[in-house]
């Protein structure tokens, strides 16, 4: 009877500590990966508590960002307004200060599309389902490390996609995660907003309506990327088909002429 009680503990147990030891295992070798990622950004070697470590795995390699600003067709004007307005300030606030001008980076922006690889800041691509737990108190707690460890690695960008869907019209039936979480959110970025830190949240959106009053107005630049008109659609064609064996019959401008009310997204599916 005792070897049988034994035998019955000992699987129960090693059943319990299976699941820990692979966690365990994935948790190391995911800081092993930061730390390398890190040190191929120039990001100085340091002590993440287990929050940072999460929000770490969502830091982008700038080779895994296939696209370029010259990669991005018809978009010039806002491509130049994004680095004027945003980038040069967040990653070469010197060059303001010598000439003895107060201008920096805002704090928030928001615009339709992905930044490409030349921000030359720490890019965090942060996704809602990182920062909802289902346990109270650890949904604030990865709010406040993806604040923390974006101060630790600047200049960065903590890139939320599809904005709307995170930081939507607070309601009274809203979960109490949810509540929390925005709440911590909104105290951290105020604290951006106050401070000297060079980090600066980077909002995409195609439904600008659909967020709380209160981070649009933390959203301060706006970045409007409308449908492209007619030579816009060429310069995205030729960007689009660049490299590629057309036939003879094919006539690009015909095909920007006959595609208006195409985004660039239509154009690359078309």
């Amino acid at each position: 009877m005792y070897v049988i009680t034994t035998c019955i503990t000992v699987y129960f147990f090693n059943q319990f500590l299976q699941p820990i030891k692979q966690q365990q295992e994935k948790y190391e070798e995911a800081k092993k990966n930061r730390k390398k990622l890190f040190k191929k950004l120039g990001v100085p070697d340091m002590a993440l508590n287990s929050h940072e470590e999460i929000i770490a795995n969502e830091v982008v390699d700038p080779e895994d960002i296939k696209d370029s600003f010259e990669d991005i067709g018809g978009l010039d004007d806002i491509i130049d307004e994004l680095k004027e307005s945003v980038l040069l300030p967040l990653c070469r606030p010197e060059l303001f200060q010598q000439a003895g001008l107060s201008i920096a980076a805002p704090k928030g922006v928001l615009l339709q599309g992905p930044p490409a690889k030349e921000a030359n800041a720490r890019f965090i691509n942060i996704r809602a389902s990182t920062l909802m737990d289902k346990y109270l108190g650890e949904s604030e707690k990865l709010v406040h490390a993806l604040f923390s460890l974006a101060t630790k690695i600047q200049p960065s960008i903590i890139f939320i996609d599809e904005i709307d869907a995170l930081l939507r019209d607070r309601q009274s039936k809203d979960h109490e995660v949810v509540a929390i979480m925005k709440t911590e959110m909104m105290s951290l970025w105020d604290g951006l907003m106050t401070g000297n830190s060079r980090v600066v949240i980077l909002g995409a959106t195609n439904r600008p309506n659909d967020i709380d009053s209160a981070f649009q107005r933390r959203l301060s630049k706006r970045i409007v990327i409308n449908l492209p008109n007619q030579i816009q659609r060429k310069e995205i064609l030729k960007k689009l088909l660049q490299g590629a064996s057309l036939h003879d019959d094919v006539d690009i401008d015909e095909i920007a002429k006959e595609t208006n009310l195409f985004s660039g997204s239509d154009l690359k599916e078309f």
